[in-house]
């Protein structure tokens, strides 16, 4: 395993933390942030399985899936913010 393994590792498992803090009050976003964390350390420590992946629904590398979903991720953190952000301004 390499530094750079060892660092991501560690970032996932905090971000993972904070998620599940954060969304503490809703039962879906906790279990959506630890598969997410959980599925981001098992890349980190599999590298080849996002190839794995890819190959199957059909893109040549794992790094071209992950860029390819990237856009879907930040629109819906967009959305999921501005909601938040529609309910508090409204109450």
């Amino acid at each position: 395993m390499t530094k750079i393994d060892i660092i991501l590792l560690v970032l996932s498992v905090l971000v993972g933390k904070f998620a599940t803090v954060l969304f503490s009050s809703r039962l879906a976003y906790r279990l959506f942030a630890i598969f997410l964390f959980l599925s981001a350390a098992c890349f980190v420590v599999f590298p080849d399985a996002t190839n794995v992946i890819a190959y199957y629904v059909g893109v040549t590398r794992g790094t071209d899936l992950l860029l390819y979903i990237t856009p879907f991720a930040v629109m819906y953190a967009v959305i999921m913010h501005f909601c938040c952000f529609r309910q508090k301004c409204v109450n």
